[in-house]
Formats: structure tokens, C-alpha cells, sequence
């Protein structure tokens, strides 16, 4: 065992703990999947490393790693009929990491299938790490994580910390944290009254009424590559000195109004990170939630936009149960939110790796859009995703019906213009 060892790793955590309240949203996502379905509810990245990396140097990376990051000893326990799962801590030194060395050859994208492994949600630890080499060479780690364990942001820290400890760099902080540190704050009197202070929120969105969604079982996604339209976004960010995720959904309300504009207000949802303060930030585990946005449905204009963001982002973790009920309440199921406009800004640690495992982009020009159809089990059905790193793909979902193909494109490429020419 290494040196670095948190005092709180090495010993058992003794009784199970309750999900925080971000996994009860993902656990009410998913619940109703087929367990081959949920153990595929994953995020994964990877990075590249030195070509003298091996697996020992990983192995005592990835043991520092998890002494530090409780999610990498997380068992996940099934509830009795109709309950909640729990999570029990394990020490470090009951941890077998489950590390795989894969020999992918000239294989182009080995993270797409390393990604589609199940991982044992119940009977294991939820997440998995491979070493990949080509002819024999290291090239790059891939690192995937159920996620009932952490959100995107979170992923983001574990990536970011286990290529500072590859690279030889210590982490400046070794305590301890995880799921078990959110739910102490969550169940103090600030954290149960922030839970209703959102929950509040909701209610008056949920005022303004939206039609019951329509039964769709599959989606059409377009995803627009362009490499200079990240560069644009962030002009115009400092320029208004307003948060990049405000120019994007303003885009996104814009290019609505010219698709379904018809006076009144909209609801919307945004994904919101919950890590406001220094207490979260480093805490690896699943803390995103959907928050209310309400806006004009024409001429909203980007301050309105920017303001109601940063109201949603600062409106707090709710229980997605109690949420339930009073969607119960106005006569609603849960799944009619799925069908709200959504949208959500992620924040890759980098791009990702490519067919030679490099990370930067190489030059290119124009804007290139790829659709696909797909089915959905759960999740929105509605949903404009920007993926930003060094780059920015806008991805854009809708239910698959007549005539949505040509709609989809069309408003994927409207968001751009709108972009380019704010």
C-alpha cells in the first residue's frame, strides 16, 4: 500500500450508508431497466500516458487514487422490495481494483467498446480501469464508472487525479471523500431546507402547465463537430460577461422560436452540477439534477436567459421522490419531463482519444453533422447536449416521428448561426 493512505481508507466503514440525493435521481432513472441495461449506465473517458507506463505504475496509482476518492470502494446493496439501494465503504485493503492491460492493435476507437463492458453493479465495484497498449506499447487509460457513482463532473476529477499521479505529481489533498460526506450535508437543517427551497422551484414552474408527452420509445441524435466554434462562444462569453452555458441556451431558446414559437411562457430544464461550494466541488459521486427553467416563449433575451440559469444552478439538491408527488399531485407522471426542452453544458477533461490515442485536435474546416437513430429506455427526449473541451460538439436529441429528421438538422444548424452570429 502506498504512503498516501488516508487514516479513514485503511479501516472498514463498518454500516452502509444511504444514497446521496443526486444517485436517487439516477437510481429513479434507471430502476425499471433490465440489469444488463443498468450495469450499462456508464461514463467513461480516457488519457493518454507515457509509453513507459505499466500496469504496477497504474495498479499504485489507482490505489492512491481510490484512498482518496471513496466511489473506487463503493459496494452498492439492493434495497428489499421498493427501497432504496445503499452503499457500503470498504477499506482499502479489501479492494481487489479491477484493472485490465487491453492490446488493442491498430483498433480505432477501443473506448467505445471498452465503454459498452457491463460492470457488476451489485456483486462488485462499480467502475473499471484499462491500461491499452498498441504492439506492446502504453498508450492510453481508459477509466469507466457506473453512474449511480458519479456524474460527468466527477469523472472529470478521478481522470484529472489519476493522470496528476501518473505524471509523478502528488494530489494536494488525500482526505478521504465521497457519497458519505453529501449526505451528512445533505440531512443538516441548510441541507433539508435547500432541498425544499428546490422542490419550490419546481412547483412554480410546474404552474405554468405543459401538455402531456406523447409515447415514444426512439430518438433521432445529430451531432455537430465545428473546431472553431468553441473559440466564437467564449468571445462572446467575455464580451457579455455572462457564463458560457447562458450563450449556448440562448441559442437553443432562440432556434425554438423559429421552430414552435407561439407567444406565452416555456418551461425548459438545465442540468445543474450542484457544486457551488468548496464542500463539493472535489466530491466524486452523482450530484447533477434537472432544475426548472421558465422563459418567454420569443424574445428572451440573453441577460433573462443568464439570469435564470444562475437562479437554477443556485436552487439546491431536492428528493426526486417528493418531486414525484407532486407531479402526482397536477396529474402528471414523471416521464412527461423527459419530453421539456433540456439542456446541459458537460465539461470533458479533454478531447477524446483518437484512433492514435492523440488528444489535441488537428485543424479542420467547416461544420460537419451526423445523425443517427437509436432507442431510448429512459432520459430526455428532448435534449441539446454541448460537449466542451478543446473542442465543442453540439448534440441535439428528438423523438423519431415524420418529418423529424429534416427539423432536427435544421435546428441543429440554426443553434450554430445563432452562435456565429450573436
Amino acid at each position: 500500500m502506498t504512503d498516501v493512505v488516508a487514516a479513514s481508507a485503511r479501516s472498514s466503514s463498518g454500516d452502509s450508508c444511504a444514497l446521496s440525493l443526486g444517485q436517487v435521481s439516477v437510481w429513479r432513472d434507471i430502476r425499471e431497466l433490465h440489469a444488463e441495461v443498468q450495469a450499462r449506465t456508464v461514463l467513461a473517458d480516457s488519457f493518454s500516458v507515457a509509453p513507459h507506463t505499466g500496469e504496477r505504475d497504474l495498479r499504485c496509482a489507482l490505489e492512491q487514487l481510490a484512498a482518496r476518492h471513496e466511489i473506487l470502494r463503493t459496494r452498492f446493496e439492493r434495497g428489499d422490495a421498493g427501497a432504496r439501494p445503499r452503499q457500503r465503504i470498504l477499506a482499502l485493503e479489501e479492494v481487489e481494483l479491477p484493472l485490465t492491460c487491453e492490446e488493442v492493435g491498430d483498433e480505432a476507437n477501443p473506448l467505445a467498446r471498452l465503454r459498452r463492458r457491463p460492470l457488476p453493479l451489485w456483486t462488485g465495484l462499480p467502475w473499471s480501469a484499462a491500461l491499452v497498449t498498441r504492439g506492446g506499447v502504453a498508450d492510453h487509460v481508459v477509466v469507466v464508472v457506473h453512474h449511480l457513482g458519479t456524474d460527468a463532473h466527477g469523472l472529470t476529477v478521478l481522470v484529472q487525479d489519476l493522470a496528476r499521479l501518473l505524471a509523478g505529481e502528488a494530489l494536494a489533498d488525500t482526505t478521504s471523500h465521497g457519497a458519505r460526506t453529501l449526505v451528512e450535508l445533505e440531512t443538516r437543517s441548510a441541507g433539508l431546507r435547500s432541498a425544499e427551497r428546490a422542490l419550490r422551484r419546481w412547483r412554480s414552474a410546474l404552474a405554468e402547465g405543459f401538455p402531456p408527452a406523447p409515447d415514444h420509445d426512439r430518438v433521432l441524435e445529430a451531432t455537430l463537430r465545428s473546431c472553431d466554434l468553441r473559440d466564437t462562444v467564449v468571445q462572446r462569453s467575455e464580451e457579455e460577461r455572462v457564463p458560457v452555458s447562458a450563450v449556448l441556451l440562448h441559442a437553443f431558446v432562440s432556434a425554438l422560436e423559429r421552430t414552435d414559437g407561439d407567444g406565452g411562457r416555456r418551461v425548459l430544464r438545465t442540468m445543474v452540477s450542484n457544486r457551488l461550494g468548496e464542500d463539493r466541488a472535489r466530491i466524486v459521486t452523482s450530484m447533477n439534477q434537472w432544475a426548472p427553467i421558465v422563459l418567454p416563449v420569443e424574445g428572451a433575451s440573453l441577460a433573462e436567459v443568464a439570469r435564470e440559469l444562475m437562479l437554477a444552478m443556485r436552487a439546491g439538491v431536492y428528493d426526486v421522490e417528493e418531486l414525484e408527488r407532486v407531479l402526482g399531485a397536477e396529474g402528471l407522471d414523471p416521464r412527461d419531463l423527459d419530453f421539456l426542452p433540456s439542456f446541459n453544458l458537460v465539461q470533458l477533461a479533454a478531447a477524446p482519444v483518437d484512433s492514435g490515442g492523440a488528444r489535441p485536435c488537428a485543424p479542420c474546416r467547416g461544420t460537419h453533422v451526423q445523425t443517427e437513430r437509436m432507442p431510448l429506455a429512459t432520459g430526455p427526449r428532448f435534449y441539446f447536449r454541448a460537449l466542451w473541451s478543446d473542442q465543442l460538439r453540439l448534440v441535439l436529441r428528438v423523438p423519431e416521428e415524420p418529418g423529424a429528421e429534416a427539423v432536427l438538422q435544421q435546428t441543429l444548424l440554426l443553434i450554430e448561426r445563432r452562435l456565429r452570429s450573436a
